[in-house]
């Protein structure tokens, strides 16, 4: 887009604005001009195809508010461009202002112009019927393609313990993240939906490990089990926190959020860090305790 920009101060303008333009008119169309020249050249830059689906959303909206906003200011420009023709009939000093109100009426024009293709190649339905002021002849950007809108994502398994493998994680791999506590965990796929919280009912597949690679416990191919986040060890109740259904985690425990000194006979020895991987289906608040009559 060949810039055109016509940055002047609006005093030498106000003090020669003519009766059918007020100086808040021919302030607000130069200040508009500029703005929606310089929102439309950094869209066409930035080019239609990598616009993300959010920005797409928003400027199949405000791209018609840019269009009829540049096609009033292109008008007021227009009428104050007459109004100070006449003068400079018989004013010969006004006639460098005529061309400055010309260049900046045409960008106005020009703005409304883009707009309304850049409109279009994003899907939006673009205000139709507005004149176009580049020559035939002046080079100009092409059209921008259309916009390719990725598909929505598959929805997230939630009931199978696919994404899984039912071996032992590299807790030393460096996407493991530490929570502060000594827990550090590693998602495999974070899942979607409302993550859980402490105190939920969540409904996992999970197999655990010894850091040597031995299987303590496990439903893989069992089938998933439910429980109470506050009545597990501290550790896999913090790892477990946070995650979405349908996502997998691996979870690092150290023996103190685990089960301690004292082990848990006959499956996990004394001292003993614990990794789990886990696949959480559902997490749900717990039903209300029944009243007693």
């Amino acid at each position: 887009m060949a810039s055109q920009s016509f940055r002047p101060g609006l005093t030498p303008l106000e003090d020669r604005t003519v009766a059918s333009v007020t100086p808040e008119q021919l302030a607000g169309a130069i200040a508009q001009t500029n703005a929606a020249q310089e929102h439309l050249e950094q869209l066409i830059e930035k080019q239609v195809q990598n616009f993300n689906v959010f920005m797409v959303a928003d400027l199949k909206t405000s791209l018609r508010t840019v269009t009829t906003d540049s096609l009033e200011s292109a008008r007021v420009l227009a009428e104050y461009e007459n109004d100070v023709n006449v003068l400079a009939q018989s004013n010969n000093s006004l006639g460098g202002l005529v061309g400055r109100i010309a260049d900046l009426r045409y960008t106005a024009g020009v703005n409304a112009v883009y707009a309304v293709r850049l409109t279009a190649a994003v899907g939006g339905v673009p205000i139709t019927g507005v004149f176009d002021p580049i020559p035939a002849g002046d080079p100009i950007p092409p059209t921008p393609p259309p916009v390719v809108v990725p598909p929505p994502a598959p929805p997230v398994d939630v009931t199978t313990n696919a994404g899984t493998t039912g071996k032992l994680p590299d807790i030393t791999a460096p996407t493991f993240t530490d929570l502060g506590t000594g827990v550090k965990i590693q998602d495999v796929s974070v899942g979607q939906g409302t993550a859980a919280v402490a105190g939920q009912d969540v409904n996992v597949f999970y197999t655990g490990f010894l850091k040597d690679g031995t299987v303590f416990d496990g439903n893989r191919d069992k089938g998933a089990t439910k429980f109470n986040l506050n009545g597990v060890v501290q550790g896999f109740k913090q790892g477990i926190i946070g995650m979405k259904p349908g996502g997998v985690r691996n979870i690092f425990i150290p023996s103190a959020l685990g089960y301690g000194a004292a082990g848990s006979p006959p499956s996990i020895p004394p001292n003993s860090d614990l990794v789990f991987e886990v696949k959480l289906l559902s997490a749900t608040d717990p039903a209300p305790a029944a009243s007693t009559p």
